[in-house]
């Protein structure tokens, strides 16, 4: 399987060098356009470019560029987005953060839990895997914007296949960069007709907060939500979610996934959604605390 990723930097070396481009206007110009925004996820501008007239302008100047179609059109593209009131976000759903204080999903910090269970010789081994609620279907693009303080270690992530061979199942770990990450969902060996191509993306978060601190976020653009409990969450909501994600799978059968999930400090349960609606009237964090006792 092939990934497909991204980093802006190494890009933009790359066409520098190639096209002979290193006057020092041309540079400052990438520069003002890659600082236009005020937060890490993109999605609010500062103040001297907060008009139309500017990024139109920095546009024009850079619409000849040879980097401009592959890198800086996308930057463009949002800043223009954010100003017209076009770029929707879903910091609840989307962000994961280890500040147990934002907005957003906790990134559990627990240590490699993997590891541990290899020491222990279980036989299938215990995992480092947490739901993000996002799934991709296979060739399409997923970004994930990172934010963390300097030398901090960064969680990794990994694309699935729903509902396939155990062998099949997963794909490599990938390492994220603090800034824009341009991800591709690979195509797996899909051996179920009753499912689509593609699946749930996992964050990988092997560190404790000795080893990482607060500082750690990521925002995840572009695939598709579906319900996931996490412990201590509201049963309501995520019931509700279920019956939602339901309705919405039944009207895209070729392209989403009847799927939802269910994560505790001990266990990680992947259903299908169509499934999990028979569970309503059971007290999902009472059974998570009884199998906590086991």
């Amino acid at each position: 399987m092939t990934y497909t990723t991204r980093s802006d930097a190494r890009l933009e070396k790359d066409y520098l060098d190639w096209y002979g481009v290193s006057t020092d206007s041309e540079e400052e110009i990438i520069d003002r356009v890659k600082g236009m925004f005020s937060d890490y996820m993109q999605t609010k501008l500062l103040p001297e470019f907060n008009d139309r007239e500017t990024i139109l302008s920095l546009e024009e100047q850079l619409s000849g560029h040879p980097l401009y179609e592959g890198n800086l059109y996308r930057y463009i593209q949002r800043a223009l987005s954010v100003l017209d009131g076009t770029l929707m976000t879903d910091v609840v759903n989307r962000q994961f953060t280890t500040d147990p204080t934002a907005r957003g999903n906790f990134i559990q910090q627990r240590g490699d839990i993997f590891a541990y269970g290899q020491d222990l010789h279980f036989m299938f081994g215990l995992s480092n895997y947490m739901p993000t609620g996002i799934y991709g279907n296979t060739g399409e693009q997923i970004t994930i914007y990172v934010e963390a303080d300097e030398g901090q270690p960064l969680p990794k992530v990994a694309f699935t296949q729903f509902l396939t061979t155990y062998q099949y199942w997963q794909g490599s770990k990938i390492e994220l960069q603090r800034g824009i990450n341009v991800l591709t969902v690979p195509s797996f060996t899909h051996t179920a007709s009753y499912t689509n191509a593609g699946g749930p993306l996992y964050i990988v978060n092997p560190y404790t907060s000795a080893t990482q601190n607060k500082s750690v976020k990521l925002y995840i653009e572009g695939g598709h939500t579906y319900p996931v409990f996490y412990e201590g969450g509201s049963e309501e909501k995520f019931l509700n979610d279920i019956t939602d994600h339901v309705e919405y799978y039944r009207a895209n059968p070729d392209t989403a996934f009847n799927i939802a999930e269910i994560m505790s400090d001990h266990i990680l349960v992947t259903a299908q959604a169509t499934r999990a609606e028979e569970i309503k009237g059971l007290h999902i964090q009472r059974q998570l605390c009884q199998f906590a006792r086991l």
